[in-house]
C-alpha cells in the first residue's frame, strides 16, 4: 500500500513502480554464506518523470531524477533481487521520454540436471547378433 503523506484518505492499494537506470553493482560478501548484491542506480522522480501516453503505456524522462545530487540521506541502492528489468525505447513523438517495456522474466534451468545417466539409445548385442556393412545388403 502506498500513501501520499499521513493524512491520505485514499491510499492505493496497486504496486507502484519506480524506474531508475543501473549506475553500478556493487557486491557485499560478509562471509560465504552471507553475500547480498546491490545495484545503485538513478530514480525517477514519479510526480514529474513518469506518464501515460494515449495507448496506455509507461513513458519515462531521465531529466527529472529523485536524487539530483550525491547526498548521505539519499538511497539509490536495492537489493537485486528486488529489481525486475525493464528496457526504454525512445519516444518518437515526445523529445527526451523514453518508453518502458518489461522484458519477460527468463526461467534458468540447470543443464546437468537434465543430463541421462544412462547413455541416450543404448543398443544392446548379445554374441548371437550377425552384423551387416551395407555393401551386404545391395544385391
Amino acid at each position: 500500500m502506498s500513501v501520499a503523506s499521513r493524512n491520505d484518505k485514499h491510499p492505493s492499494v496497486d504496486p507502484l513502480a519506480y524506474y531508475r537506470q543501473l549506475i553500478d553493482i556493487v557486491k557485499i560478501n560478509y562471509s560465504e554464506e552471507l553475500k547480498f548484491d546491490l545495484f545503485k542506480c538513478d530514480w525517477i522522480d514519479t510526480a514529474l518523470g513518469t506518464k501515460q501516453d494515449c495507448f496506455e503505456y509507461t513513458l519515462v524522462n531521465f531529466k527529472h531524477l529523485l536524487y539530483k545530487h550525491d547526498r548521505v540521506c539519499n538511497e539509490p541502492f536495492i537489493l537485486a533481487s528486488q529489481a525486475h528489468q525493464v528496457y526504454y525505447v525512445p519516444d518518437p513523438l515526445e523529445k527526451d521520454w523514453l518508453s518502458v517495456v518489461i522484458s519477460p522474466a527468463i526461467e534458468l534451468c540447470d543443464a546437468d540436471s537434465y543430463l541421462e545417466a544412462d547413455p541416450y539409445m543404448l543398443l544392446e548385442v548379445d554374441e548371437n547378433s550377425t552384423a551387416l556393412d551395407d555393401t551386404e545388403m545391395i544385391e
